[in-house]
Order: structure tokens, then C-alpha cells, then sequence
């Protein structure tokens, strides 16, 4: 892939953190950056593998769709229920995120499996998940040429 050849792309906070109501938030792969990503994701549960239960029968494409919702930004509607008490924190300390959207998501790998020992104290439904992240361009630039693996 060769290099863009964008010189004058100005690198700064402005372009690494997005505001959303008094909160800061800095996503690692966004658009600026000209970045994508690749999920591997281990979820590991109470349990048989493949039988996802609690109550009814639970798909886990709905457990998938509230992970990624975690991995990204909050939409405006759900910045709204994020509230921190101490308000000198609000401007100095960020809050780090994987995505800036969840379609920056490539391609997804899953498996699962049963967790055999849960942590103290960990109630009935609650899982442990253990995801890698590739990182990949969608154009190479100084920006971004050292996050990505040749």
C-alpha cells in the first residue's frame, strides 16, 4: 500500500477527541485516522457452549450487538445517561474508546465457550470476553503508519 501523500494534515487533540454533552471521549480507530478494525472475540459463560440461556433462550447476536455498542461512541441518546459527579474530571480525563462507530468493524470473528471458574462474587449471567483487535488502514498516512502492522 503506498503512502498517502498528505503532507499538510494537521495532527492535534481536536481531531482525536470528540465531545459529547460535558464528556470527552477518544476513539482509537476513527475515520480520521483513516483506520478499520477486525474482532476476534472469545465469550466465555456459565454453562454449556452454544446453549445460551437465562430464562428464555438468549442469541447471542443481541449480546454482540450491546458489545459493540460498548466499543464506540455513544450516540447522543445514550451520552445522556453518563454522568460523572466530579466536574474537574469531566474536561481533564477522557474517556478511552475502541471505535468511533461500529461500522469501522471489518470483519468479526466469535467463539464460545464455557468459563470454568467465575470470578468472587460474579453473578449467574455475567461473562468474561477476551477480544483481539487488528487494526487495518484504509489509507496509509503519517497518522496512522505507526499503528498498523505491515
Amino acid at each position: 500500500m503506498a503512502l498517502a501523500q498528505n503532507l499538510q494534515e494537521p495532527w492535534g487533540e481536536e481531531l482525536a477527541v470528540e465531545k459529547i454533552g460535558d464528556l470527552h471521549f477518544v476513539p482509537l480507530v476513527r475515520r480520521t485516522l483513516n483506520l478499520t478494525c477486525e474482532l476476534d472475540v472469545l465469550f466465555l459463560r456459565p454453562g454449556e457452549p452454544g446453549v445460551m440461556e437465562r430464562g428464555a433462550r438468549v442469541d447471542i447476536d443481541n449480546r454482540l450487538l450491546t458489545l459493540f455498542d460498548a466499543l464506540a461512541l455513544p450516540n447522543g441518546d445514550r451520552a445522556k445517561n453518563y454522568a460523572i459527579a466530579d466536574t474537574s474530571l469531566r474536561r481533564t480525563s477522557p474517556i478511552f474508546c475502541l471505535l468511533d462507530d461500529d461500522s469501522e468493524i471489518t470483519a468479526l470473528s466469535v467463539r464460545t465457550d464455557s468459563l470454568l471458574a467465575p470470578a468472587d462474587g460474579a453473578k449467574a449471567d455475567d461473562v468474561r470476553l477476551i477480544i483481539g483487535v487488528t487494526l487495518k488502514t484504509t489509507s496509509l498516512t503519517w497518522a496512522n503508519i505507526g499503528l498498523v502492522s505491515s
